[in-house]
């Protein structure tokens, strides 16, 4: 009975006092409780009921108690079972501890504690970057221990790199390798970062193409508006080049060029205007050209284009501007060798070194209100209130210097100081465009031999008579031979003013843009065929 107060029982004699009747095991415990009790209470232990009437607590204390081959209970009476304090860490049962352990020497009192934390599965990847960055890690506390001591630094690094070989070798892959990959995982990151660039720049593209495709269809449906596609298909013959003076592929190229990606706005306009941005650029473009081709008054444009007076007045200028800007902005004044190869038969014959035809004109104007200005723009050539302006052509007729436009009481002389040749001239001798001793060919109100010599190039003027008498017979041939190609320049002038805009009256509201009419209208003969096709 010692042996069961003390918690010391196998699982047979379990069985055995299993089968004791309770008169048995009351007088057992008045015999001996009296004595266990004096002797426990001498050493601090007492004895606890643990089993109680609980069945499942039955089988776990069981359980713990080492007693694997207990299967059955029958009448055992729960009540008569106690465990000594010495089972319990905390002398009873707690929620922290609700279960007796083994209390004698022989077997270690073991605490329960929380289960260590399960070792994660690293990837093949993670394992490679952890050894790659021992690899970076041994590498940096090598250079800082080498001021230190250089030969402890070598064995050291060489440890390490023994150390790193092992685990790379254990993994089965070596440094150059592990390199190899980061380097590889960073180039694919870079690429892949591009791409997504180059989908978000696409996606966005889309958009706005999508966008300027509905625009356009509800700028075509909502009314019947005069558009590039109604004037390319219409039935009257040459209607396209009537409308804009160029056929329907060169108004394409002139798109192209103004435009190259459409879905890029280059436009910008003082207000928001609703009408316009369901205007294509296309229709914006024509619109433009009808007005420099035809010189429609703007009242009329709005009516063909189904729009106010004043957003017409909005598109043309915006457009007008931009054209000046994108035409300024092209060098066209060409090679010294260019000019050589292209220069036509004829002229290489007599003037083979002369790479250039001045001539000034005159655009008519409305006569401004104030005086000053009125006698200003007054011309005694033209009897009228002008602007002038001076271009110079090529030998094929090709403008390749085009001036601002000055007032009408301007000489042939004042202009051409004061418009930027000169200087313009220096720079090209400068940058082997011309040459010294190459001729500029002029008329004879031109009275700048005296500048253009200061430059060393030569002035290609008609002779003048002597006072009194005759030109020789090689004056005359050299004046029949100067206005035989001089006339191209005049030629050429005459195709610009095949623009309206600037072969009629100029409305003193057009003023504010006069210069970049009449440079465009000068640099869209460009785009024309060559004046003299040899």
């Amino acid at each position: 009975m010692n042996e069961l107060f003390s918690g010391k029982i196998t699982l047979r004699e379990f069985e055995r006092l299993a089968d004791i009747d309770d008169e048995t095991i009351s007088e057992t415990q008045r015999v001996f409780a009296p004595q266990l009790e004096k002797e426990n209470s001498q050493r601090g232990v007492s004895y606890i009921n643990k089993f109680k009437d609980d069945t499942i607590e039955i089988i776990r204390d069981v359980e713990l108690n080492k007693l694997e081959d207990y299967t059955t209970f029958g009448d055992f009476d729960n009540y008569h079972m106690f465990v000594c304090t010495k089972h319990f860490p905390d002398g009873e049962p707690t929620d922290r501890y609700p279960d007796p352990i083994p209390a004698d020497a022989s077997q270690t009192r073991c605490t329960p504690a929380r289960p260590p934390p399960r070792k994660r599965l690293q990837t093949l990847a993670r394992k490679w970057l952890q050894t790659l960055a021992n690899v970076n890690v041994s590498e940096e506390n090598a250079e800082l221990h080498l001021a230190v001591d250089e030969s402890k630094q070598e064995n050291a690094v060489s440890l390490q790199k023994e150390v790193t070989l092992q685990e790379n070798y254990n993994l089965g892959i070596s440094t150059l390798d592990l390199l190899a990959l980061a380097a590889e995982n960073r180039d694919l990151t870079e690429k892949l970062a591009q791409q997504i660039l180059i989908n978000e720049e696409l996606r966005r593209e889309s958009t706005i193409a999508e966008q300027k495709k509905k625009r356009t269809c509800i700028w075509e449906l909502t009314s019947n508006k005069c558009t590039v596609a109604a004037v390319r298909d219409s039935h009257v013959k040459n209607n396209f080049k009537y409308y804009t003076g160029f056929v329907y592929e060169q108004f394409m190229n002139i798109f192209k060029f103004l435009v190259p990606d459409e879905c890029k706005i280059p436009l910008s306009f003082p207000r928001t205007i609703t009408s316009i941005q369901y205007m294509p650029l296309k229709d914006q473009l024509l619109l433009t050209l009808i007005k420099l081709r035809l010189s429609f008054d703007f009242k009329h444009l709005a009516n063909l284009f189904k729009l106010s007076q004043q957003d017409v007045g909005s598109v043309f200028r915006a457009w007008i501007n931009y054209m000046f800007y994108r035409f300024g902005s092209v060098p066209i004044w060409p090679d010294r060798e260019v000019l050589l190869q292209q220069m036509p038969v004829k002229f290489r014959e007599d003037f083979s070194t002369t790479f250039v035809i001045l001539d000034g004109t005159e655009l008519k104007v409305e006569r401004p209100s104030a005086l000053r200005s009125q006698s200003q723009c007054y011309s005694d050539y033209k009897s009228a209130t002008t602007l002038k302006g001076l271009v110079g052509i090529d030998p094929r007729g090709s403008f390749i210097f085009i001036s601002m436009l000055f007032s009408g009481s301007i000489s042939d002389k004042e202009i051409t100081t004061m418009c930027g040749l000169l200087p313009l001239l220096q720079q090209l001798l400068e940058c082997g465009k011309l040459k010294r001793g190459d001729g500029v060919m002029v008329d004879k109100g031109f009275l700048i031999q005296h500048e253009i010599e200061e430059l060393g190039l030569k002035l290609v003027i008609p002779p003048f008579a002597p006072g009194g008498g005759q030109m020789s017979a090689a004056d005359v041939a050299l004046t029949k031979r100067i206005a035989t190609h001089r006339v191209h320049v005049e030629r050429a002038i005459s195709r610009a003013k095949k623009f309206k805009i600037i072969d009629n009256k100029l409305d003193l509201c057009l003023f504010a843009c006069v210069n970049q009419i009449w440079f465009c209208c000068c640099f869209l003969t460009g785009f024309m065929p060559l004046l003299i096709q040899d």
